[in-house]
């Protein structure tokens, strides 16, 4: 990721670069890019799953008006 880059996401996100070094958020962004990089490398063959989603019971309540 590029300088560029990070003015885009900061742009969209309606966020403010002002007082901001762009070098050190560029450097922060790539830093957690390439930790997320080096999950998926990760080998799981053979390691169970410990939690799954789809186990889990959404409770839904019925809305109420409150006036």
């Amino acid at each position: 990721m590029n300088n560029k880059e990070v003015e885009k996401i900061y742009n969209l996100s309606n966020l403010s670069l002002e007082g901001k070094d762009i070098d050190a958020l560029t450097n922060k962004f790539n830093k957690v890019l390439d930790f997320v990089e080096d999950i998926f490398d990760i080998d799981t063959d053979g390691v169970e799953m410990t939690e799954e989603i789809f186990n889990h019971k959404a409770i839904f309540r019925n809305d109420e008006v409150e006036v």
